[in-house]
């Protein structure tokens, strides 16, 4: 399948820039041909209705070739057990970019499904027979980005079994590792080697984010006891003297009113004061803020 996009100059002034994209057999995109400002190019006929034209329009300013991962295992039809089925057919195995004259300027290349799958110690919310057996997941493992032709930068990730990311290596060989929660499904520890911060949330239902303690060891808390689950209190540096400093959100009841206040001189002091003012559709209306002989509105209308 082939498709032509024509852009008209910011002047209408009948001078246009195109772009031309040619479609694989699963409609993804396996080739991409920009024009700069000019005259635009006509697309060539195809000789069939079910055709794609046999060449590109010349004098294109650069071309992105792309290819995909959609045979093998990645492409298996059940008819028996159609839930069986896999058809991951939209996995970039590479990706090049050409200058108009067909040199090659940047290069990238993806593997999937390199290293084995950690398992994870529940099933809640899952497939119980998805375990680490099942190794075809379309799980991006490796990304390669050439700087010569011969030349490479990789950077590498490894998965388990619910499809988080547990260890991460940069180009440099940098490493970062995540550590989940029982149910897999929160990121409790990062460690970028050799620093690690942690933090907790909130499994009852919302998800939300209650803590977290720095690489340096500095905690910040938040809490969402709050009848529609918004942030009620934020406190940083909880627990140094001197350091910590909260910061308290109050709704009205009509919820259109949210009173912000920030410590200045002490702990939960609460001095500097903020009010937004929002309309029946959430949008900011007006935003004050407090001083010691008043506040600074600022207003805003929408049409």
């Amino acid at each position: 399948m082939a498709e032509s996009l024509t852009l008209q100059d910011p002047g209408y002034s009948g001078i246009t820039s195109a772009q031309f994209m040619l479609y694989d057999k699963y409609n993804n995109r396996s080739d991409l041909y920009e024009y700069d400002y000019g005259s635009a190019p006509a697309v060539p006929a195809p000789t069939a209705p079910t055709d794609c034209p046999a060449t590109a329009p010349s004098g294109f300013l650069r071309h992105t070739s792309s290819t995909y991962l959609a045979d093998g295992v990645y492409d298996v039809p059940n008819l028996t057990s159609p839930a069986s089925s896999t058809h991951m057919r939209t996995l970039l195995t590479g990706q090049t970019l050409s200058d108009s004259g067909g040199t090659m300027v940047s290069r990238t290349s993806y593997a999937y499904d390199e290293y084995p799958l950690t398992s994870v110690s529940t099933n809640t919310g899952r497939d119980s027979s998805y375990t680490t057996a099942v190794t075809t997941r379309g799980n991006a493992t490796t990304k390669q980005r050439y700087t010569s032709a011969s030349t490479s930068i990789s950077t590498h990730d490894r998965y388990d079994a619910a499809g988080n990311v547990l260890h991460d290596q940069d180009g440099k060989g940098n490493t970062t590792d995540v550590t989940y929660d029982a149910l897999a499904a929160f990121p409790t520890m990062v460690c970028r080697q050799p620093l690690c911060y942690s933090q907790t949330f909130d499994t009852t239902g919302t998800g939300s984010l209650t803590s977290r303690t720095d690489f340096n060891s500095v905690k910040t808390t938040l809490d969402y006891t709050e009848p529609l689950d918004r942030l009620k209190t934020a406190v940083v540096a909880q627990g140094i003297t001197g350091s910590q400093s909260q910061t308290s959100f109050n709704y009205d009841p009509s919820n259109t009113i949210i009173t912000v206040n920030k410590d200045r001189d002490t702990f939960q002091d609460g001095l500097v004061k903020t009010v937004k003012i929002v309309d029946g559709l959430g949008r900011e209306k007006e935003s004050q803020q407090f001083e010691d002989s008043g506040y600074i509105s600022v207003q805003r209308t929408y049409l």
